[in-house]
Parts: structure tokens; sequence; C-alpha cells
């Protein structure tokens, strides 16, 4: 009787470890169902992306003869040159106007074309807010319209900036793309986002840069909105993109709050706390990440006396994370 009542008791405590190693299963594959989601996104960005620059390279007729006078189109303000508001028109940003070249001209006049490549990506991809060029002389044609020479008062050389700066000196390599892996404050207007970008040649020659932006709240809307789930993004260096609000609780990381202009942006400005989880100031937190960049998918921690699991998924696209807390 007393051998049963060991076997019995073995078979329950076997069925309880299956049970407990299968929820921690579920637990996983739910976070890289999610991560895989968010990498299509990203993905979906990167395609469109991939699409522009080959109809930059190959269908802009970039040294097509050009009338001397630009036209009515365009106007200047403080050495600006701009364009008004129309339907389905991209807005334009050209710092020095006043020095304007005959080649500066010829770019802008041939590359109004491009306005029916940026629409049809827009309109493919929910996900992407904005794309625009850039080219060497600091001249920027985006789409969808944006008041640029309110966000930008001050004549601004947009060459000094992340996107352009990323890739200037860089090739384009058939169906890839260069990320900024972190989300940063857009200039134009439309708060963090996380920026495509790829370089534009003409004849083995650098034309500029086209970049394809999409908001961080929308991918916060989508994933990080839930009071259910405990998530957090984080850079491949453990610096918090964005999370839902009880995963803030825990590891004590303020939440994502969109960008506020209150002055004309000059020089690029990054979402990401200066402290990575993987200095933070919590001993247990700090170790329980470590061992997950590490290479590890679930480790536990206490916070508060009560005992937490995370689990760890990739987003390959950007070399992001993506962490679940259970508790």
């Amino acid at each position: 009787m007393h051998r049963l009542t060991q076997i019995s008791l073995i078979i329950v405590l076997f069925a309880v470890s299956c049970r407990n190693s299968n929820e921690k299963d579920i637990n996983l594959i739910h976070l890289d169902n999610i991560a895989e989601c968010m990498n299509n996104d990203l993905l979906s960005v990167k395609k469109e992306v991939v699409l522009l620059t080959n109809d930059f390279q190959y269908k802009i007729p970039y040294n097509n003869p050009f009338n001397k006078k630009l036209s009515a189109k365009y106007s200047e303000k403080h050495g600006v040159l701009y364009t008004d508001y129309v339907k389905n028109r991209s807005a334009v940003y050209l710092p020095s106007y006043k020095s304007i070249t005959s080649y500066q001209k010829q770019i802008i006049e041939n590359t109004e074309v491009m306005d029916s490549f940026f629409i049809r990506a827009i309109t493919n991809n929910l996900f992407l807010s904005q794309v625009y060029f850039l080219d060497t002389s600091s001249f920027l044609r985006i789409y969808p319209y944006t008041d640029v020479i309110n966000y930008l008062k001050n004549p601004l050389d947009l060459r000094s900036l992340a996107a352009y700066k990323l890739v200037e000196d860089k090739p384009f390599i058939e169906n890839q793309v260069y990320w900024i892996n972190e989300p940063i404050a857009d200039p134009f207007g439309r708060g963090w986002v996380i920026t495509c970008v790829n370089p534009v040649y003409y004849r083995d020659k650098f034309m500029g840069i086209v970049s394809g932006d999409m908001q961080l709240r929308n991918l916060e809307n989508k994933y990080f909105s839930s009071n259910n789930i405990i998530m957090l993004l984080t850079t491949a260096d453990g610096k918090v993109i964005c999370c839902t609000s009880e995963s803030s609780k825990i590891t004590s990381i303020p939440p994502y709050k969109e960008f506020q202009y209150y002055k004309p942006i000059s020089e690029d400005i990054y979402i990401s706390h200066k402290i990575s989880l993987l200095e933070h100031k919590n001993k247990a937190l700090r170790k329980t990440f470590r061992a997950l960049v590490g290479g590890k998918t679930k480790e536990d921690f206490y916070f508060n006396n009560k005992k937490y699991t995370i689990y760890k998924s990739h987003i390959k696209e950007t070399g992001w994370y993506l962490f679940k807390i259970i508790n």
C-alpha cells in the first residue's frame, strides 16, 4: 500500500511538472507569435522602401532638360524653398534657395514624378506614415504633405541628421535596408518614428537617400495598449522603446509618451532612456535581463517579495528584444 502511494505521488508530481512546462511553453509561443507579427509589420515597411529605392534609381529622369525658372508652385520664404498644400502633392524644403544652382533646379523639377511612387507606398501600407527623398544638397521632397517650413523655421541642413548620415557612405544592397534601430523624433512633426532608409544612386553617383517612417504610436497602439499583458520592447542593448503600463511599474521605467514639439528640431533626439535594463539599479532585474540578452529565453526574478517569470523573443529585422512578464 505504501509503495502504491509513492507511485501515485510520483504520477501526480509528474503531471504537475508537465502542466507547468506546458504553461511556460504556451507563454513563450504567445510571445514568439507577437514578435513575428511585429517583425512582419517592419518587413512590410522595408518592402515599400526597397521598391521606392528601385524606382528612384531606375525611373527618375535626373538629367532631363529643365526650365531655368522654377514653376509658380515653388515659393521662397526666409531663404527657404517650399510649396503650399495641394492634394496628392509632396512638400519640399531647400534651405539654401538664395544660392540655388542650375543643377539643383534640375533635380527639383525632375523629381516631381516621385509623387506617384510616394502615393503608392503610403496607400499600400497603413504602417508607413511618411516617405521622403533627401538629396546631396539638402533638398527634401516629402509625402504626405507636411508644413515643413513651420517645423524647420530656421534653415537647417538636413544632411546633418541621422537618416542621411546613416547611409551617405553605404552601398545599396538589393532587397536590403538600413534601420535607425531606436525611435527618433521626426523633424517634420510626426512624433517618435522608426526609420527605414536606403541610399539612392544614379549611374553610380550618390544622389541622396530615400526614407520610410512608421510612427511609434501605431506600434504602441497595436501591441502595447493591453492592461492584461505585461510586455516591454527594447533595443539590442536593453534600452526601453515602449512598454505596457504594468511593466512600467514593475521595472520602474516611465511609460512611453509622445514627443512634444516645443521648438523646431535641429539635432537628433532619441526616445530611449539613458539607462539600459542591463544596467538597472535593481540587482535582481539587472541580473535577469543580462541572462536573457545573454541567450536564455526565460528567467525568474522577485519583485516586492513576489515571483515573476520573464520570457524573451527577438525581432529579427531590427535586432530588438520583446519581453513578456508573468506573475
